[in-house]
């Protein structure tokens, strides 16, 4: 079982090209079932990001940009002004000690 089996059954399958020329019809598909499933979509949500906002995660992980993929997915943040505001503020947070695990 996935938790993303649309996109993840045609890696599976080798059906990427799916997406690739239906991407509206995807986007369109998420943002139906997140409408249809609000407390699914709140709970994954909570679940991938709670080590970056909980205390009780010692990880907090962020990056500049997107991997290499096949995808032609692509982004460079260079000097962006808010990426570095929450590179401060996630370097801030992380040495609170009232964050830190007991």
């Amino acid at each position: 079982q996935t938790v993303d089996p649309v996109k993840f059954e045609c890696f599976r399958y080798d059906h990427v090209d799916r997406i690739l020329e239906n991407p509206w019809i995807y986007g369109k598909l998420y943002l139906q079932l997140g409408m249809r499933y609000p407390a699914d979509y709140w709970k994954a949500w909570v679940d991938e990001t709670k080590g970056y906002w909980n205390a009780g995660y010692n990880y907090w992980i962020f990056t500049k940009g997107i991997g290499e993929n096949n995808l032609g997915i692509s982004a460079d943040y260079g000097e962006n002004p808010v990426a570095s505001a929450f590179q401060a503020l996630f370097r801030y947070i992380e040495k609170m000690k009232m964050l830190q695990p007991l």
